[in-house]
């Protein structure tokens, strides 16, 4: 991934623990173009709704509402969106590999920077492909749409009266 597909992303990042979102901040701010942190779980889809993102990170343990809950809002208000679980807590092996398949990326506190970077990385391919594959499959709908409205318009009959032929 090249430094402007980075610059051209948002990524939000969900955890009850500020010095960790105040890291994220200053660490990641000089690498995308926006870095949206909040701890509170209850706000992380009025702030997608309201602020276009293109990558979440969010903690499993939170107050109120887990990680998890809220990355599966997210996924269904926007599938496109890649979605990255942190924790700090012991997670039972069935319920790790749960999240593994659930969403886009897995790390384990405390972490290391170099997995860390591997994962944005994946998730900016990621977001950069679903977008261009949303794009196409917009384009293609609005062509076919235009496709129909051209063959429907040749192929209607006209409402001019048809002379009939006589066989004499």
């Amino acid at each position: 991934m090249s430094f402007a597909d980075y610059k051209s992303m948002t990524l939000l990042v969900l955890d009850d623990e500020r010095s960790l979102l105040k890291f994220f901040k200053i660490h990641l701010g000089s690498l995308f173009s926006s870095v949206i942190v909040i701890s509170d779980p209850k706000d992380a889809l009025d702030v997608i709704k309201s602020h276009p993102t293109d990558i979440v990170l969010s903690d499993y343990e939170m107050p109120a509402i887990s990680g998890v809950e809220v990355l599966k809002t997210i996924r269904a208000y926007d599938p496109t969106i890649p979605l990255i679980l942190i924790s700090g807590a012991s997670l039972p092996a069935a319920l790790e590999e749960q999240i593994v398949n659930d969403f886009d990326g897995y790390l384990r506190k405390p972490f290391d920077i170099s997995a860390l970077s591997e994962l944005l990385s994946q998730g900016v391919a990621l977001r950069k492909k679903l977008r261009d594959e949303a794009e196409d499959a917009s384009s293609k709908v609005v062509s076919l749409a235009d496709c129909r409205a051209k063959k429907n318009s040749s192929d209607r009959p006209t409402n001019k009266p048809q002379k009939a032929v006589s066989s004499s």
